[in-house]
């Protein structure tokens, strides 16, 4: 009955001659004691309009922020921003945007009443209890940390808001959410952690020797690595869209680790960088460069390790190779789509520009199904003695279409055209 009532109010305000309403907007950044809302005025009559929000843990409200005055004119929608403060943690308040001008009759006019949630943590805070997002959260304190996880089991749902960094000072930048004292079973899922230049975390997530952490659904905007992944076992990270200056993603020493279905790209480093990886899943990613930043070689996809699958990635434009594997044993190369890769101006080894490359310190490697197209060197380069490749696909390439040295297992399959030296492929037969 009282939502017929107060919408039947802003009704009659709006149509009135010479009066305000208050029309109440959503919530935007909330911490544990303050909640930044936006609104909206209109007014009939035009001139300088007197606003405020009425709130409090009821629809009884009982508070209200200072009466503020904006210029409107007639007819026309004004936004309007005021933040409550002094607010407790953790507790529902109801609230609803007020106004009125110079010719108001009969009370002021008042919009819609909303709610909205403080959040059960702080910025810089040790969380031991799950977390659920109530708005976005700007961080206040420069170089602090957004979150630490402090518990093991909890669930950190961002529930599509965003965590934002402080102000970076002489570019120490914290963690936005970080477990470095590994903590296991933590879920960290559907939100953004980053800011805006040059105000960004660094890493956006980090964790240290922690196991069985889920990542999902993330999108991130670093200042440094996006994410950091250092021992531990049996991480997951899926659905995650990640944007950095260095590494996208860096994962050391790590066994079981799962990357799927994500989008990276950087700005000076790597799109996924894993090191002494063992038993890794990496599918159905996205690395996606658009340029040559900085002066070392770029790889879409970098693995050291043993015993890693990756597949079905779709790899595009990095400078060292799209898809590198430096050095490891029993490793597969599935099913990838390596494309675009481009010759930098000051050339020093033989992975760049290709498509997918294989390093001499490797056994055991199965190149198969992969696809390497419109790379600038080789489609795909095998220098490991110790490989099978079958199945491939190699068209306009630079250089040849698969260049492998002598030894290696030709299991069959493969295919070239349009590569740029006549010879299509070498040490494999090519139809």
């Amino acid at each position: 009955m009282r939502r017929l009532v107060l919408a039947g109010i802003a009704a009659a305000a709006i149509a009135c001659t010479g009066c305000a309403t208050g029309i109440t907007g959503n919530p935007g950044t909330v911490s544990d004691t303050t909640a930044g809302l936006s609104g909206t005025v209109l007014t009939n009559s035009g001139g300088e309009v007197e606003y405020w929000i009425e709130y409090g843990t009821t629809n009884s409200y009982g508070s209200e922020t200072t009466h503020k005055t904006v210029p409107a004119d007639a007819n026309q929608s004004r936004g309007v921003f005021d933040t409550l403060t002094g607010l407790t943690r953790d507790t529902t308040y109801h609230y609803r945007f007020c106004a009125r001008d110079s010719s108001q009759q009969g009370g002021p006019g008042c919009g819609e009443d909303k709610t909205v949630k403080t959040q059960s943590f702080a910025c810089g805070e040790t969380v031991t209890e799950s977390v659920h997002f109530t708005g976005d959260v700007q961080c206040q304190e420069a170089n602090s940390p957004g979150i630490v996880v402090g518990a093991s089991g909890i669930v950190i749902d961002m529930n599509g808001f965003d965590l934002r960094s402080g102000p970076v000072v002489l570019g120490e930048s914290g963690v936005g959410i970080d477990n470095s004292s590994g903590f296991a079973d933590v879920t960290i899922r559907d939100g953004f952690i980053g800011g805006t230049v040059p105000d960004l975390f660094g890493p956006a997530v980090r964790l240290e020797d922690a196991s069985r952490n889920r990542i999902v659904g993330v999108r991130v905007f670093s200042f440094r690595d996006g994410i950091e992944i250092r021992g531990g076992a049996d991480n997951e990270v899926r659905h995650a869209n990640l944007t950095a200056t260095r590494h996208a993603l860096v994962a050391e020493n790590t066994r079981g680790l799962v990357v799927a279905d994500s989008v990276s790209d950087s700005v000076f480093g790597d799109g996924l960088r894993f090191s002494n990886l063992i038993d890794g899943r990496v599918v159905r990613n996205e690395p996606r460069s658009a340029g040559s930043g900085g002066a070392d070689p770029r790889f879409g996809i970098y693995v050291a390790g043993n015993g890693n699958v990756i597949k079905a990635n779709l790899v595009t434009g990095w400078t060292g190779a799209n898809i590198l594997l430096a050095s490891g044993g029993a490793n597969k190369l599935l099913e990838n789509e390596v494309r675009g890769g481009f010759l930098p101006s000051n050339e020093t080894f033989d992975a760049e520009g290709d498509g997918l490359f294989v390093n001499a310190f490797t056994a055991g490697t199965i190149v198969r199904g992969n696809h390497a197209h419109d790379n600038e060197g080789d489609g795909i380069e095998v220098q490991g003695v110790q490989t099978r490749i079958t199945d491939n696909t190699a068209d306009a390439n630079g250089d040849f279409g698969i260049d492998a040295v002598a030894g290696v297992t030709d299991g069959g399959g493969n295919t070239a055209s349009g590569n740029g030296n006549p010879l299509e492929c070498r040490n494999v037969f090519c139809l």
